[in-house]
């Protein structure tokens, strides 16, 4: 099993930023990335607000809801402009990036 996570901290010039949270599609919905994103919190408690940007897609979505992130804002079309091909997720094309965000 292969559980990858990266985590940027640059408080002197943003937030704390949560990159990604990926787990290995065969061993998903077992827990594994809600673990990840405690360990985080854990780990930058009292460094105020953690944000992550993601595709929104409605289980992506759900997933950092569920780990109490609170939706910050939208990018409309970041995905089409940023990125040099189509991403797909869910069989479904991104288009906007959403921000979510949790007081540590």
């Amino acid at each position: 099993m292969e559980i990858h996570q990266i985590f940027e901290n640059m408080r002197d010039f943003m937030p704390l930023l949560l990159l990604a949270v990926a787990v290995d599609p065969r061993s998903q919905r077992r827990g594994y990335g809600k673990a990840l994103v405690r360990h985080a919190f854990a780990h930058y408690a009292g460094h105020g607000k953690m944000r992550i940007g993601t595709g929104d897609t409605p289980m992506t979505v759900s997933f950092y809801e569920s780990c109490g992130f609170v939706y910050s804002h939208r990018i409309k079309d970041y995905m089409l402009e940023h990125y040099d091909h189509p991403i797909f997720e869910d069989g479904v094309q991104l288009r906007d990036k959403v921000y979510f965000a949790k007081e540590l």
